[in-house]
């Protein structure tokens, strides 16, 4: 009993000097908060300034693949639909001949025990192994391609990112001027209005570990600096909204669609059934993003991230583990159409 209690007091007493030590680290967050705000807001500044007030410019998309790529990858694709087009003839001829079909490994076969039987058995392990070839080569010379575009993503999201929190820190730093001569004004000619908003001050300033100002001062600061706070932060999506539509959007889309085209996943679908599909690359392309995650074309941004969630959630590799090749297939295309409708949709109305 008495070891039991001994351990309660322990435990109890660790929680206290945990508590403790978090209060302190609060308090401590605060002070360093209060008095290093104007440096956190000048060293956004800088930060922003060192990167310049424009956008760092884009590649030119029509320059970035050779025409003789664009010939390489385009025979392969030629090919590769001469190859399925000798495929579905094997099939059509085995049809014509009546010759019973059977299920393997490798797809649809045909009945060994005739000698056609065989011999397009054979020919379709031969086709099979071209089509597979040739699809190998076109993701060679996509990835090729692909890995030639430079990075213009990440440094048009730094400069959006930095000169976003450099606005909003100079929009900050005039709440906080404006809000400090406010309250110092108000609090002389209107003290009994103000009486709650001095509280706050009163009560966040009572807090800090260091008080080298009257307490009167001290509050007023504090009032201003919370403020200026509160700005920096609601202010900083606003503006990373609005920069990120001030880029070149039809030179972005155009570098997007590029990434599109080379993406080596982008070829035809293999059926294991005897048939290679294309995606519907033609119709995806014709349908606005908005039909595609069926919102409106003035849709809020919390209603576009909702719908794309909502929509890609079915097509997740959990929910389809247990469909058939054909199904997974569908929803392998559906995830990438609606990736795609989502990703413009980022671009045209510029969100995150």
């Amino acid at each position: 009993m008495a070891s039991r209690r001994k351990q309660s007091g322990g435990f109890t007493g660790s929680m206290l000097y945990v508590g403790m030590f978090i209060i302190f680290a609060l308090l401590v967050l605060l002070t360093a908060g209060f008095y290093f705000y104007p440096v956190l807001c000048l060293g956004l500044m800088v930060s922003s300034a060192l990167m310049g007030a424009k956008p760092p410019p884009l590649p030119d998309p029509d320059k970035l693949v050779s025409v003789e790529g664009d010939r390489e990858i385009e025979g392969q694709l030629r090919k590769l639909g001469a190859v399925r087009e000798e495929f579905r003839r094997l099939h059509m001829r085995a049809s014509a001949l009546g010759i019973d079909s059977t299920s393997s490994s490798a797809g649809m076969r045909y009945d060994r025990r005739k000698r056609d039987g065989k011999l397009i058995n054979a020919e379709l392990d031969d086709v099979e192994l071209r089509m597979k070839d040739v699809m190998h080569q076109i993701k060679a010379t996509r990835t090729q391609l692909l890995g030639a575009i430079p990075n213009w993503r990440g440094p048009f999201e730094r400069w959006v990112g930095r000169r976003a929190w450099s606005l909003a820190a100079r929009l900050s730093l005039l709440v906080a001027l404006l809000s400090i001569a406010g309250m110092m004004i108000a609090s002389r000619d209107y003290p009994g209005e103000i009486a709650w908003l001095a509280s706050i001050g009163n009560f966040a300033s009572g807090q800090l570990l260091w008080r080298p100002l009257r307490p009167d001062m001290l509050a007023v600061m504090m009032t201003g600096v919370l403020a200026g706070y509160a700005s920096l932060f609601v202010s900083q999506p606003f503006f990373r909204s609005r920069l990120k539509r001030s880029g070149d959007v039809g030179t972005m889309l155009r570098l997007a669609a590029l990434e599109e085209r080379l993406n080596p996943d982008q070829i035809y679908e293999y059926d294991p059934d005897g048939a290679f599909e294309e995606p519907e690359e033609e119709r995806s392309r014709s349908e606005p993003w908005w039909t595609v995650l069926g919102v409106a074309a003035d849709a809020a941004v919390e209603e576009i991230k909702t719908a794309y969630r909502n929509a890609i959630r079915g097509y997740h590799s959990d929910k389809v583990a247990h469909l058939g090749d054909k199904l997974k297939v569908v929803a392998e295309f559906e995830s990438r159409r609606l990736n795609k409708a989502y990703e413009t949709a980022k671009v045209e109305r510029g969100f995150v």
